[in-house]
């Protein structure tokens, strides 16, 4: 953290250190080096990333409420272009995010919420294609491991093995709490007359594959299918994956399946009509996973 003062110089005008400071002056120990070390930093102190900054200007803060969002509802931080959202969900304490689309900006994301909180743990979750044709759209898949397949070694036959991924397992624990989700039952229509063949599912799955480029080709799918037994294919957890576990931080992906990449599906424009509907399956199989890790006697994350 980092304060500066000089309030009067250069046309700066008040921060909100310096209206707390001048209007709580007893609540500060040694108010002469209080002055002193504000002027100090002003006159000596070069600006470094910090995580957060007290001379957020007055009329900034009072106007807009300066970087936090100020709601007692449903408080939130802004920084560095993303949106923490802080409460609870399951009676456990929560912090929402959103990832961003593709590699880097999950990556950044998921560096960001492990810098500037005390995380326990993370559980990602959202839509994603499918490339696994015994599952059909709605369903809500965990995958065991994840891997990134947007950098390929190709290798000549005899020059050793071809056919692995580098992988990043999931917490151990939340894949066994997430094997109590797979009795759940999720809704499969979208209104009165629009439904799905069959009920959705939730299934614990081997492994789902993340790249920076959207999969809408059949025969690519096909391929990921048959040579690395993925279901989910989308563009970011494999980069959370990866920064979890840089990090020592236990994670889980819940993804609920939203077409079958690259189309050959029997329901017709089903992204369209069952998007929404594989959103909500992923929403409520989240909140369900929150609630057994809550039973399970675990503190907040």
């Amino acid at each position: 953290m980092q304060i500066e003062g000089a309030h009067n110089k250069h046309g700066k005008g008040l921060s909100i250190w310096d209206d707390f400071a001048h209007k709580n002056l007893e609540k500060i120990k040694d108010r002469k080096m209080l002055l002193v070390t504000r002027m100090n930093f002003m006159r000596i102190g070069n600006h470094t990333c910090t995580i957060f900054h007290f001379d957020v200007p007055l009329a900034l803060q009072e106007e807009h409420g300066g970087a936090s969002g100020i709601d007692d509802e449903f408080p939130y931080i802004d920084f560095a272009g993303r949106r923490f959202r802080v409460g609870k969900l399951e009676n456990q304490k929560v912090i929402i995010v959103m990832s961003g689309l593709s590699l880097i900006n999950a990556g950044i994301s998921t560096q960001l919420l492990l810098a500037l909180f005390n995380i326990k743990g993370v559980v990602h979750y959202g839509i994603a294609g499918n490339a696994n044709p015994e599952f059909q759209i709605g369903d809500v898949t965990i995958p065991q491991y994840w891997a990134h397949t947007g950098l390929w070694n190709w290798q000549r036959f005899g020059d050793g093995t071809d056919d692995e991924l580098a992988l990043e397992s999931v917490d151990k624990t939340y894949f066994e709490i997430a094997k109590k989700l797979e009795d759940m039952t999720l809704n499969g229509c979208v209104n009165s007359t629009t439904c799905l063949p069959r009920t959705p599912i939730v299934a614990r799955v081997s492994r789902g594959i993340s790249a920076s480029v959207f999969v809408d080709y059949s025969a690519y799918r096909e391929f990921l299918y048959s040579k690395f037994n993925v279901t989910p294919v989308e563009m970011e957890s494999a980069a959370v994956a990866l920064i979890c576990h840089q990090q020592r931080k236990p994670f889980i992906t819940i993804r609920a399946l939203y077409d079958l990449a690259g189309g050959g599906s029997d329901v017709s424009n089903e992204a369209d009509i069952f998007g929404s509907l594989a959103s909500e399956n992923s929403v409520e199989v989240v909140r369900k996973f929150i609630s057994l890790f809550s039973h399970a006697g675990s503190s907040s994350w």
